[in-house]
């Protein structure tokens, strides 16, 4: 008796918990409709058209809209201006001969006493390897020197990771939907495995001379 009353709970609480999930999901499409409703209403400017729209098929560039064919208008001025104001931004955001981002390395504060000589933590003067006594204004030009090495290092692989996943041309599709909708939405980039090919030296013992030999595989 007192399983099949917690079997009965438990279905109890399976049902009130598909009954919530339902509910947000529910809560959510009714949240979202007025922003679809909005991009759509843009999309249709954008084409020239008026009420309800899809690809129609079996012409040249047609949508249906208002239960007929409906090409996009001449004179619409939408079209143009979106993407006009398309283009330009995607030129200043992103030029063609140049990254639109750099990485420099924290700048060092400026040295009181520049020329202070460079003392170690056991109190010993420092010294350059040709003997010659450090000062402060050198360690720090040691330190720069070697934080712009290491941010160089970093641009060159970050602008290699940017270059694999084609980051001007995902970024200028971005620029057009903001441009089109309002919101432009730019996600990645993302790890994905490449299968390479590569060749494995090995040996192999010859059955009629007893001799190991050179073997490859793929």
């Amino acid at each position: 008796m007192e399983m099949e009353e917690n079997a009965i709970t438990d279905t109890a609480v399976r049902q009130k918990f598909a009954e919530n999930l339902h509910a947000d999901l529910k809560q959510a499409i009714d949240d979202k409709k007025p922003a679809e409703q909005r991009m759509l209403e843009a999309l249709r400017q954008f084409h020239g058209l008026s009420g309800e729209m899809k690809q129609a098929k079996g012409s040249e560039g047609g949508l249906v809209s208002g239960g007929k064919i409906q090409y996009p208008s001449q004179d619409n001025i939408t079209r143009p201006l979106t993407l006009k104001t398309a283009a330009r931004w995607a030129d200043m955001m992103l030029p063609t001969n140049d990254r639109n981002w750099q990485i420099d390395p924290t700048p060092v504060p400026e040295l009181h006493d520049p020329q202070q000589p460079a003392i170690a933590p056991n109190g010993a003067p420092m010294v350059s390897p040709d003997g010659q006594p450090l000062t402060l204004e050198d360690i720090r030009q040691a330190q720069v020197k070697e934080a712009k090495k290491k941010a160089a290092g970093m641009q060159e692989a970050i602008d290699d990771d940017l270059q694999e996943c084609h980051f001007a041309a995902e970024a200028r599709d971005g620029i057009f939907d903001a441009s089109l909708y309002g919101c432009g939405i730019l996600k990645g980039p993302f790890v994905f495995s490449k299968p390479k090919k590569c060749r494995k030296k090995s040996e192999y013992t010859d059955k009629n001379t007893g001799q190991k030999r050179p073997s490859h595989s793929t």
